[in-house]
């Protein structure tokens, strides 16, 4: 499934309960890691660092779109082997 990758700010994570804000801080998917950097990748509702989000064969970056299939991102060329 062809996903894309949108670049959000930590903040844009955030919910609020009850009228008061309660700060939620987003953890990696790929590390599962706190996400303090100032922007974060954002791919089928699930969190990333920019340097986590790789394809799973060959660990090229990820930048624009990537592919999706059994919980794992791939670039075009390995999601179509």
């Amino acid at each position: 499934m062809l996903t894309n990758i949108i670049l959000a700010a930590p903040s844009d994570t955030r919910r609020k309960r009850k009228s008061a804000e309660c700060h939620h801080q987003a953890v990696c998917e790929g590390c599962q890691r706190p996400i303090s950097d100032r922007f974060l990748m954002r791919v089928n509702e699930s969190s990333w660092h920019e340097e986590c989000l790789q394809c799973a064969v060959c660990q090229q970056p990820l930048t624009t779109t990537c592919y999706f299939r059994d919980r794992k991102l791939y670039c075009k060329i390995d999601y179509q082997q």
